[in-house]
């Protein structure tokens, strides 16, 4: 079996302090809404996630509501 090394940058985990303007803008997100948001599938820069953060915030809209996105669940459903 062959060994793959990998650099050290790419090796180590991420720590919330690389980016402290996002880690702090989602701390804000989930005290004013009590929930946090799901920003895996997007491609956008951190310093552009945090200003729709922001302005969720400032809009007192959720997250779904911020990105057009509908409650897709029957509450009578159970997962």
């Amino acid at each position: 079996m062959s060994e793959y090394i990998l650099p050290d940058f790419l090796n180590r985990p991420p720590k919330s302090d690389d980016f402290p303007e996002f880690t702090k803008a989602l701390k804000r997100y989930e005290e004013h809404f009590g929930v946090g948001v799901s920003t895996a599938e997007l491609t956008l820069s951190i310093s552009e996630i945090v200003d729709m953060i922001e302005e969720c915030i400032v809009q007192d809209i959720t997250w779904e509501e911020y990105l057009g996105e509908e409650h897709k669940y029957d509450d009578d459903t159970d997962y």
